[in-house]
Formats: C-alpha cells, structure tokens, sequence
C-alpha cells in the first residue's frame, strides 16, 4: 500500500533539516514538482491504485491519469454526485458509493494467499 502522503513525508526527511517548521517546506517550485512526481509516478508503478474522491482533486487526477495510461487497474470510492465526474467516469474501472461497497466488492474479488 503506498500513501502519497507517506511518500511525501520520505521526501521532506530528504529535502529538510530535522526540525524544520511544515510552513517553510515546498515554497522551492522544485521541491513541489520533485513530491508530486513522486505521487505520480507511484500511482503509475502500482499494481492496483485505489482513490477517494468525496470531492474533486487535481491531484488525484493526474495521478489516475498516469495508472490509466500504465495500464493499471483503477477503483474509485466517489460518493453522491463525484460517481458523474468525468475523471472518475473516464478513469475509473469499478466506481463505489462508499467505502463499505468497496470492501465488499474486494471481499469478493481478491483472494488472499
């Protein structure tokens, strides 16, 4: 399972003394197209990319877009009215309501070793 925010984390260790204050992180544009790369080029690595989308993000779509184009499998939680957003129609190859759908259709459909 890999976390953007995680991935992220990683990168400021990295990029910032211990101790820095989270308000003088990213004001580098290099350092933010560095860390949302990193989150892009995860979601394109990874075998199954699982997003929440209770409202729409730009960064979630650039990053179903790269799992998308590396031809991987994409389910989508997007309660209410987000099932009709076009980056989750376009994207998406399962769309549940809520996380409880989810689980249930993995329940079913992934088989643990």
């Amino acid at each position: 399972i890999i976390e953007p925010w995680d991935i992220v984390g990683e990168l400021c260790s990295e990029l910032y003394p211990a101790g820095t204050p989270q308000s003088e992180m990213f004001r580098d544009d290099a350092d933010v197209r560095q860390a949302f790369g990193a989150c892009v080029d995860a979601a394109g690595q990874a075998d199954v990319v699982i997003s929440f989308l209770p409202e729409a993000s730009m960064g979630s779509a650039v990053e179903l877009h790269a799992a998308q184009k590396a031809g991987r499998h994409i389910l989508v939680v997007a309660p209410g009215s987000m099932a009709g957003n076009w980056v989750v129609r376009s994207y998406a190859d399962h769309v549940f309501e809520n996380i409880d759908a989810l689980s249930s259709w993995l329940a079913v459909h992934v088989q643990r070793s």
